[in-house]
């Protein structure tokens, strides 16, 4: 998490962010693909969850509003 960190930090503008953040999310799919479909189905299920809630949890505690709103469900 910290080497993430360092990394957005150097981003000078949100177009930088995004680009930087598109690599990674784009690498992360690639590395998944080796495994069997449920499960890379669960993984990106999972980082889509992870992103949601960090964002939900950190505009709460900053007292700013979040328009995002998730419904988590599981398929049996």
């Amino acid at each position: 998490m910290k080497e993430i960190i360092k990394m957005t930090d150097q981003a000078k503008t949100m177009k930088e962010l995004y680009e930087m953040l598109n690599s990674i999310a784009y690498t992360i799919g690639g590395m998944v693909c080796h495994f069997e479909q449920e499960d890379r189905t669960q993984v990106t299920i999972s980082l889509t969850e992870s992103i949601g809630l960090g964002l939900m949890n950190t505009s709460k505690s900053l007292g700013q509003p979040c328009s995002l709103e998730m419904v988590l469900g599981r398929r049996e």
